[in-house]
């Protein structure tokens, strides 16, 4: 079966075929006859068969649950040159998914076959080839689940991650190499992508690998019922919401490859802020397979909170929105909310003109001259008796109205207490130059500090005014007098162990947060560096 297809040189694939009606498949750029820039050898030594085939999926969705909805596979010699291109679309026979990512529409499925239809074509390239794809695991965990539902079973073996080699996404691997990537979120674009990739990256590639090998219920090839994207299909919706936008354009960059890969089905799995407990399972199987400890897996969702909140922050201003949907972002990552305060602080902030002129002040921090020389308190607080000001020792909602700071972006309570009553912040220096009457521009913020709850039973966040007294442990829609009241809590014994939690801590001795993953006992007062 498999020789069938491979057992002489095909035409080129650079006519496209024809679908029903007459139909043209996608218009995109033919390929080379060889692609990339290889080595004399090409990626011999490093693949001992005679094929490669790199492939490339759409899903409904990130989970084992989901379904292929796509796939492409493109067949290469060791050289570059390609024998064959084959793609279709599938019918999931359930919703689409995030058709503002991969363009799929349920009408674009309608009449595609089903998985088991194009399973015999799609093991025939696969069977003793080296597959490659960007993020490798995940494209073979979905594929293998869909060859796993009808009864067959094969080995992936050792292949080729051309994410492991570039730690980036697809187009920014393809853009620093300038390789064209006409159609993202395509399969066949993307794997034409890939494969181009590949052989940029031949000098960096390393054996050895091993050919997939089908091991039980081999599906026959039969007729090939496949239905590709045609041309002008799947053009992208904008997405649902700011942050889903902003996730899909985050480019992350870690040392270790296994977390590049799991912030990349990040991306997707928090666009709608929500993690039940059947995906905080199925991350959880993810985090496994790409072999992330607990520790690991909370680095990963501090990296991308911070890769987030770099590109949230990019132009200077974060408003109400937005700052709810980081709150809300962290919380469901396990992240303290003190980061989100401390890093959108000043762009939550706008500035207005303050008169000096008969109001309570206090101070926070420890200033210094232009000679480097400590300001006393004591000559904050006469300075502020000679303006007519009344200083005091406490921020608080009534009793304080301008905050002198020794740095009007410190996170010290007295500040965090300013930002949240609307309380305007002005810096000492400035301070101690100003004269009676006079008018100093301070900061003030426009974006009130939230208090943001995670419901212990369907696992959604929310935010709310800050407010003293007893937290919500549970949404309205999931408290007895909700609109789901007869909704069950999950068994404890069903539930994986709390993600691990880090916290931000202020050094004693240098004044600088650190980090570390919270525990049980006293907590440090140095930073590591101190220490």
């Amino acid at each position: 079966m498999f020789e069938r297809i491979f057992g002489r040189r095909k035409a080129s694939p650079a006519s496209p075929s024809r679908v029903r009606d007459g139909a043209r498949r996608t218009e995109m750029p033919p390929p080379s006859a060889t692609v990339g820039r290889t080595r004399a050898s090409g990626l011999h030594g490093v693949v001992d068969v005679d094929r490669i085939v790199v492939v490339d999926t759409e899903t409904t969705g990130l989970y084992s649950s989901d379904r292929v909805i796509e796939i492409a596979a493109v067949t290469f010699d060791c050289h570059g040159a390609v024998l064959d291109e084959w793609d279709t679309l599938i019918n999931p026979r359930r919703d689409v998914g995030p058709t503002w990512l991969h363009g799929i529409t349920a009408s674009m499925v309608s009449d595609a076959p089903v998985f088991e239809d194009v399973a015999g074509p799609l093991a025939a390239r696969l069977h003793g080839a080296v597959v490659v794809a960007h993020n490798l695991p995940f494209d073979t965990r979905l594929l293998r689940a869909e060859f796993e539902r009808f009864g067959a079973s094969l080995d992936f073996a050792r292949g080729i991650d051309t994410l492991a080699l570039t730690r980036c996404k697809l187009d920014t691997a393809c853009a620093e190499r300038g390789i064209n990537r006409a159609g993202a979120h395509q399969a066949l674009s993307d794997a034409r992508a890939t494969g181009e990739l590949l052989f940029h990256l031949a000098e960096s590639c390393q054996g050895p690998t091993a050919p997939v090998r089908f091991l039980a219920g081999v599906p026959t090839a039969g007729v090939d019922r496949r239905r590709p994207r045609l041309a002008g299909e799947g053009l992208r919706s904008a997405p649902p919401s700011w942050l889903a936008g902003l996730a899909a354009s985050l480019h992350h960059d870690a040392a270790d490859v296994e977390l590049v890969g799991y912030l990349e089905v990040l991306n997707i799995a928090m666009t709608d802020l929500h993690l039940d407990q059947v995906e905080r399972d199925e991350l959880a199987s993810l985090a496994e397979m790409y072999g992330l400890s607990d520790a690991h897996v909370a680095i990963a969702h501090r990296r991308w909170l911070d890769d987030l909140l770099a590109a949230a922050t990019h132009d200077g201003l974060v408003d109400a929105e937005e700052y709810d949907a980081l709150c809300r972002a962290a919380a469901v990552l396990g992240v303290e909310q003190a980061v989100i305060d401390t890093r959108t602080a000043q762009h939550r902030s706008g500035s207005t003109a303050i008169a000096l002129t008969g109001c309570t002040v206090c101070f926070t921090g420890e200033p210094v001259d232009v000679d480097g020389q400590p300001i006393a308190r004591t000559r904050l607080e006469h300075h502020a008796r000679s303006l007519g000001l009344t200083p005091v020792a406490s921020v608080t909602k009534s009793g304080c109205q301008l905050l002198v700071a020794a740095d009007p972006q410190t996170a010290s309570g007295k500040a965090g207490k300013a930002r949240q009553f609307g309380i305007p912040i002005v810096s000492a220096t400035e301070f101690l130059e100003a004269a009676a009457g006079d008018s100093l521009l301070a900061q003030v913020t426009v974006v009130e500090t939230v208090d943001t709850h995670v419901c212990s039973v369907c696992g959604r966040a929310w935010t709310q005014p800050r407010t003293r007294g007893r937290k919500p442990s549970t949404c309205d829609d999931c408290r007895p007098a909700g609109i789901q009241t007869e909704r069950p809590k999950p068994a404890a014994s069903a539930k994986p162990p709390a993600m691990p939690v880090v916290e931000v801590l202020t050094c004693s001795m240098c004044g600088e947060t650190f980090e570390r993953i919270r525990m049980r006992g006293r907590k440090p007062t140095r930073c590591p560096v101190c220490a």
